[in-house]
């Protein structure tokens, strides 16, 4: 069952934040519905159209847990207090499992997703340093 209500910023923030914890090792995330065994359907899943496997493998395979408390090297690591980057063949993702937002440098330009369920994440714009909204998260594009 849904943690918030369906279509809300909630529903996507938490989306992404699970999603994107997910990502930060090599885990399995199946987001449900309304239902049970209904599966629900997130831009952030496919990339916003691009297809699964939009984001290519990771830079570093199947990282051990103490990697994501370092600080960021060699594609995975601590980049903000509470936030965590791993890197991949064509993007990155952030997890914020901080309290409280936190703006990290990319490092380079980068673009949000091109979404159609919260455009007000998913503009497509290209940034060079983002903010990350406590207990969310962030899938960036090459």
């Amino acid at each position: 069952m849904r943690r918030a209500p369906a279509g809300s910023p909630e529903e996507y923030r938490n989306a992404r934040f699970f999603l994107t914890a997910t990502l930060l090792q090599d885990g399995f995330w199946a987001p449900m519905g309304r239902h049970y065994g209904e599966l629900a359907h997130y831009d952030e899943l496919d990339g916003g159209g691009l297809g699964p496997g939009y984001l290519g493998a990771p830079v570093v395979a199947d990282p051990a847990p103490e990697r994501l408390d370092e600080p960021f090297a060699d594609g995975i690591g601590a980049v903000a207090p509470g936030v965590v980057r791993r890197d991949f063949e064509h993007g990155i993702v952030l997890n914020n499992a901080g309290p409280t937002a936190q703006t990290v440098d990319l490092g380079g330009t980068f673009r949000h997703l091109t979404g159609r369920q919260d455009p007000a994440t998913n503009d497509g714009s290209p940034v060079t340093s983002v903010t990350v909204p406590p207990r969310d998260g962030l899938v960036l594009l090459r």
